[in-house]
């Protein structure tokens, strides 16, 4: 039923524990034709700690992604993939014992779905400060969680959620048709870089051939996060990278010229509107101030790249 894609760069460390959560799953044999671990040019002990997986469970297959970028390893996983659903985990994500049982479940009572994942838990090996639990609180869909913690409730409308990668399900054919279209215009994650819009792009497209999103709020993943990005630094970057990657999925709609003005006049109004707000509030650390300033970071992003593509219309 599922073929599980785990794209992976320098995971030596961790990949082994996501596999053994995956193998260990309640029907794992039943469920999972085969687990695609794609090495994504890492240079650490990836390679070999894979290959020893490999001789353990047949199911287990490595495969190696010579040129970088997330959007690169997931498309090398999909060429060797042949069943009806596929599964993206990325190599620091943990699913409960009942997760597939769950997604199994959730895929026969949901027609018209095809794309969805469920809860995404953010779990630190460091206890967190309480500028930091409030930076949580403000950035964890940032961070591609769900929820902040496992308290959360997270039942708001199924189809109101854009899934993302962590803990993705979503058709295969689709996808195929994307990759013979000149599949995604962001390459995500390169290496130590930060790139994002690959899972938007994706699911964009399985919603643009016909299917809804959904979201499955009886499985938990645990996304075990660096506490080093929960720095308000590099959290700007990466929601600067939301607004630009927006922008190029703007520019393959229909009506995109009129597309980008009305967001440009909207994000330039979001930016200034942020920036008078944590004035008001005197730069006061509360999660409404960090909200604010990732709320500006991703207008500034959009507004970049409109600025890049305007200057670069002008010189040409």
């Amino acid at each position: 039923m599922f073929t599980i894609i785990i794209c992976t760069y320098n995971g030596g460390n961790r990949i082994e524990r996501v596999v053994n959560c995956i193998v260990n799953q309640t029907m794992f044999d039943s469920l999972v034709q085969k687990v695609l671990i794609v090495d994504n040019c890492s240079t650490d002990s990836t390679s070999e700690v894979i290959k020893e997986l490999t001789e353990e469970n047949s199911k287990i297959i490595y495969l190696y992604e010579p040129e970088p970028g997330l959007s690169n390893a997931r498309l090398c996983g999909i060429k060797n993939a042949d069943t009806t659903w596929i599964v993206f985990l990325d190599d620091d994500n943990f699913i409960d014992q009942n997760w597939l049982c769950g997604v199994a479940e959730y895929i026969k009572t949901h027609d018209g779905v095809g794309a969805f994942n469920g809860r995404v838990i953010p779990r630190f090996k460091e206890a967190l400060t309480d500028e930091q639990y409030v930076l949580l609180k403000a950035a964890y869909c940032g961070l591609a969680c769900t929820c902040y913690s496992e308290t959360q409730d997270t039942s708001i409308g199924e189809y109101k959620r854009m899934p993302f990668g962590a803990g993705l399900v979503i058709l295969r054919e689709p996808l195929e048709k994307l990759a013979r279209n000149g599949w995604l215009e962001s390459q995500g994650r390169k290496q130590d870089k930060i790139i994002s819009g690959e899972d938007t792009e994706m699911v964009e497209w399985v919603k643009k051939s016909g299917f809804r999103c959904g979201f499955c709020e009886t499985v938990s993943l645990y996304h075990e996060i660096n506490i080093r990005r929960l720095e308000l630094g590099y959290l700007r970057k990466l929601y600067i990278s939301f607004g630009e990657s927006y922008y190029k999925i703007i520019s393959k709609k229909k009506f995109y010229i009129l597309r980008r003005m009305k967001w440009g006049m909207i994000e330039g109004f979001h930016f200034v509107r942020s920036f008078i707000l944590n004035l008001k509030r005197k730069r006061k650390k509360t999660e409404d101030f960090y909200r604010n300033e990732l709320r500006r970071a991703r207008a500034k992003g959009y507004l970049l790249a409109l600025m890049k593509e305007f200057i670069f219309f002008k010189q040409a």
